[in-house]
């Protein structure tokens, strides 16, 4: 009689995982990675420049013309 252990989490074999399967989550993964920090710093460089033209706009909207 086998009794299943019930405490032990289940060994989960996936093809994904095989010989060549690691480098190839290990690449989506790097990628991945990339793609969002680059993202990030983009956005960031974005949001940087739309303060400086919002700053831009404001101060030449304050001067007061004598036409």
């Amino acid at each position: 009689m086998r009794i299943k252990q019930m405490w032990l989490p289940p060994y989960i074999n996936s093809s994904g995982c095989g010989k060549d399967g690691g480098a190839m989550v290990e690449q989506a993964l790097l990628t991945t990675i990339h793609l969002l920090f680059f993202g990030l710093v983009g956005m960031t460089i974005i949001a940087i420049f739309l303060a400086i033209a919002l700053v831009a706009i404001t101060f030449n909207n304050n001067k007061k013309t004598h036409l």
